[in-house]
């Protein structure tokens, strides 16, 4: 059932496609019934909302405005449409979870199991998205909820529960300062180091670190945001890696790797690890017992 204009949905393909052919065929439709939409409403408002050449289209910034509302209004229109569904009793409703593939690979599985225990033929979805683009996530409606380190403080955005977690030096039990208690930046940049790339909000807290130390820039590093390139790099060449403990938690409780508090000035370094929500989110059922097995995961979290 829809209840909105058309125009919304071709405007939507057509900013998606990157064409206007491309869009009309993936709606079913005839391109003339794609462009006359466009048109009609670019007269409408008196101004264009795509620059047109040999190249193809690109959105103008009147266009690109026009985007970011529609694609919150289709998705809080899914949205809408799914509440609408669990009030007459048809669970057909689905939840989407957005975060860091390679730190929540482990966390969130067992959750989404025991999800779908209590409300049979849920639908699920998780999505890996950069760590420093989740919060657009939320307020632009593509997802329910989102796994967060250290989230950007936003009027949109409700902290619904959190906890902090020491960031740790990750590296092979045979490494020569796997028997340290804890480990500085300054003890690891003798040895070759597996460093977060710009996706990962860690990163900023590793680099202020290392400025501070003389004699870095002579340091072996290699960026990624890859659990399995951490895990298969590190028993090589003594390297180091840094994270908390979430997305390691195997190989970590069964002695593959070991993950040693980093401290600098005997101050330890933290993440807060965050289940984020879209402030104006309705809490109907279904969300309330995903944010509750969410929270107990948290509250439970040891190795």
């Amino acid at each position: 059932m829809k209840i909105h204009s058309v125009f919304l949905t071709y405007f939507d393909e057509v900013c998606k496609s990157g064409s206007i052919r491309k869009a009309a065929k993936k709606l079913f439709v005839a391109s003339s019934a794609v462009n006359r939409q466009i048109l009609k409403k670019e007269e409408e408002l008196g101004i264009k909302l795509f620059e047109r050449s040999h190249n193809g289209i690109e959105l103008t910034e009147a266009g690109k405005i026009l985007s970011q509302h529609i694609t919150r209004t289709l998705s809080d229109y899914d949205r809408t449409m799914r509440e609408i569904e669990t009030c007459r009793g048809v669970n057909s409703q689905g939840i989407t979870i957005v975060g860091q593939e390679s730190v929540v690979s482990r966390f969130l599985p067992p959750i989404f199991l025991e999800l779908q225990n209590q409300f049979p033929g849920l639908a699920t979805s998780f999505v890996a998205a950069s760590g420093r683009k989740l919060n657009d996530y939320l307020i632009n409606g593509r997802a329910d909820i989102a796994l967060v380190f250290d989230p950007v403080a936003d009027p949109k955005i409700e902290q619904f529960a959190s906890i902090e977690l020491p960031v740790g030096a990750v590296l092979s039990p045979s490494h020569p300062l796997s028997h340290l208690k804890s480990v500085s930046l300054k003890d690891c940049i003798n040895y070759p180091l597996i460093l977060p790339d710009e996706s990962w909000p860690l990163q900023d807290i590793l680099n202020r670190e290392l400025s501070n130390i003389s004699g870095t820039t002579d340091v072996v590093t290699t960026t990624s945001n890859s659990m399995e390139f951490l895990r298969s790099m590190l028993g090589k060449e003594s390297r180091i890696g840094f994270q908390t403990i979430i997305g390691l938690e195997e190989p970590i409780r069964s002695g593959a790797l070991v993950h040693i508090p980093l401290v600098s000035q005997n101050q330890s370094f933290t993440q807060t690890f965050t289940i984020c929500i879209n402030h104006k989110q309705v809490i109907n059922p279904i969300n309330e017992a995903i944010l509750k097995l969410l929270s107990q995961r948290l509250d439970r979290y040891v190795l």
